[in-house]
């Protein structure tokens, strides 16, 4: 090759290495621009939904949507296999493919939607929900009726927030960011105008309607819109294939497992609060979650752009690139780490403005939810990069183990240690810290053989 050929080549691989962190760089702004906005959002609602419930119908609500985030997990990883297997075929122009795999993962999902759904129905009436939430402030048959709203709404938002990876998968993670601030515009709206009732169930109800339905609206817009953008991949029935589903099922799968171990870390934390420390500890829990975890949310629209922006580069064997962005993630992670000091620093004059005075919140539980978000914030790029490359097998094995010992080490910590809320902190900090080391070690051999 001559000279001047070589020297085209390295100029076009230059011009793609600046094309994709410019592009990366253009959806993180806009992304933190929109999640500034929803933090505002956020901060206005807190209080306002914290005084128009109350302390311990609050808890109850953040207990709800809780279990429910718990149903997230139950599209086997659909959401996740397609992010990548739809990043893979676009890099390589197969449309065609790319149509398939879409059609194909909404059907699969819509099947697994009405599955669980009529699982629910049949479900919910055998439940005891007052000793589930651990409360007497509503009778049982109450409860069910909230619940039934709840999660008939969820189950229309499962099907549809599969453009959540859509766009993830072209690089436009910055509308991600615009959906859900648009979501909880509104559904913060009509809560402002809601008048408190001495009915508790009342309360509750209309909040439960409100947060279920109203943000299907912003679901369906934004679906019209990522299909008029693109429409040379907008799929038809005919293109739906059984094998391209079972294959996003197949890298689903793996991905199902490590997002569910995921969300056992986090989700799980309020449902223990509310099991053995009560409703009105778990309301204390989430405003101290809700305020520290501001960096975290930040940070997260920092880094997401990079998985799907390693596939493309892993696929085509561009590891100069990945270990230079992993370096930078990282270094994002320090800055994060000390911006959640410089929040737990403030955090006793901030939340009693931010909530008021009957707030009454234990300063020692903020440090661990520090902690807690620390953690995932050091942590989050190495996990990202190693999903980015598809090499997710051990991280599933340590995902099994974190499903099936994360409760009972919960339970053994609050029980016979007598640790208190920090019991519910200390075991998902630890179980985090030890994948994320295998994962820094796993990165480095496989950048390394290249």
């Amino acid at each position: 090759m001559s000279f001047a050929k070589k020297n085209k080549v390295v100029q076009k691989k230059n011009n793609k290495f600046l094309d994709i962190n410019k592009k990366i760089k253009n959806q993180a702004s806009y992304g933190l621009l929109y999640k500034a906005l929803a933090i505002l959002v956020s901060f206005i609602s807190v209080p306002v939904l914290f005084n128009y419930l109350g302390k311990e119908s609050y808890g109850i609500w953040v207990t709800i949507a809780s279990i429910l985030n718990w149903f997230i997990v139950f599209d086997f990883g659909l959401g996740l296999g397609l992010r990548n297997k739809l990043n893979e075929s676009i890099a390589f122009k197969d449309f065609k493919v790319a149509k398939s795999l879409i059609i194909s993962s909404y059907i699969f999902i819509s099947l697994i939607t009405i599955a669980l759904f009529i699982l629910f129905l049949g479900l919910n009436f055998l439940f005891d929900w007052n000793a589930v939430l651990n409360t007497t402030l509503l009778d049982n048959i109450e409860f069910q009726d909230i619940i039934t709203v709840a999660f008939a709404g969820f189950c229309l938002s499962f099907v549809l927030q599969i453009i959540y990876n859509l766009f993830y998968a072209l690089h436009d993670a910055s509308k991600v960011e615009l959906l859900k601030l648009s979501r909880q515009t509104i559904v913060f709206i009509p809560i402002l105008f809601l008048t408190t009732s001495k009915s508790n169930f009342s309360n509750l109800i209309k909040v439960s309607y409100i947060n279920s339905f109203l943000p299907i609206i912003v679901f369906v817009i934004f679906t019209i819109y990522f299909f008029k953008k693109h429409q040379y991949i907008f799929p038809k029935l005919s293109d739906f294939s059984l094998s391209n589903g079972l294959s996003i099922l197949k890298l689903g799968g793996n991905f199902f497992i490590i997002k569910l171990s995921k969300l056992f870390l986090i989700t799980l934390i309020p449902l223990l609060v509310t099991k053995f420390l009560g409703a009105k500890q778990t309301a204390d829990f989430n405003i101290a979650y809700k305020y520290l975890s501001i960096v975290q949310m930040i940070f997260i629209i920092i880094v997401n752009p990079y998985w799907s922006a390693v596939t493309e580069k892993f696929s085509i064997g561009d590891f100069v690139w990945i270990k230079k962005s992993l370096k930078r993630t990282m270094f994002y992670s320090v800055i994060g780490l000390f911006l959640v000091i410089f929040l737990l620093l403030l955090s006793p004059y901030v939340l009693p403005l931010w909530i008021g005075e009957q707030l009454n919140l234990n300063l020692t539980l903020v440090w661990w939810v520090a902690l807690f978000v620390g953690v995932f914030i050091i942590t989050e790029p190495l996990l990202i990069f190693l999903n980015g490359m598809g090499e997710i097998k051990i991280q599933t094995y340590y995902s099994i183990v974190i499903i099936i010992c994360l409760i009972p080490c919960n339970i053994l910590f609050f029980r016979f240690c007598n640790l208190g809320f920090s019991s519910f902190i200390i075991t998902p900090v630890v179980f985090r810290l030890v994948r994320s080391i295998h994962a820094a070690f796993q990165i480095r051999s496989l950048l390394s053989e290249k």
